[in-house]
């Protein structure tokens, strides 16, 4: 991807055993670099987990990270939860934000297999 590495995605376990995917989903790649198109660059926070660190993190066990499907991006400010939000409200099918354990997050998702069209707030 022209904005993204695939280390950004990488699940930080560092278990050797670690079955997180090794790539995202082309889909939720795609949709963040018309993302980063539209706002400027995009930080993120958390992209691909396997099931442990997923529970390790206190994910919710159908995580979109899991599978590749989601990825949390950093909030700085106000202005750009807004930004964000009038964007991904177009490109995302599930949306939450809130406080993470260090920063405003705001995750964007694209799994076809949860539901769809949600918004949630942590």
């Amino acid at each position: 991807s022209p904005h993204f590495t695939a280390e950004e995605f990488r699940c930080p376990c560092q278990r050797p055993d670690c079955d997180a995917p090794t790539v995202p989903s082309e889909v939720l790649l795609a949709r963040l670099e018309t993302l980063r198109e539209r706002v400027g660059p995009v930080v993120l926070t958390s992209g691909i987990r396997c099931a442990y660190w997923n529970r390790f993190v206190g994910g919710s066990k159908d995580s979109e990270h899991v599978t590749g499907e989601g990825a949390d991006l950093l909030i700085p400010s106000s202005q750009v939860a807004y930004t964000y939000m009038k964007h991904a409200i177009t490109l995302f099918e599930r949306i939450g934000y809130g406080r993470g354990k260090s920063a405003v997050i705001f995750h964007v998702g694209v799994s076809a297999t949860l539901q769809p069209l949600c918004l949630w707030a942590y």
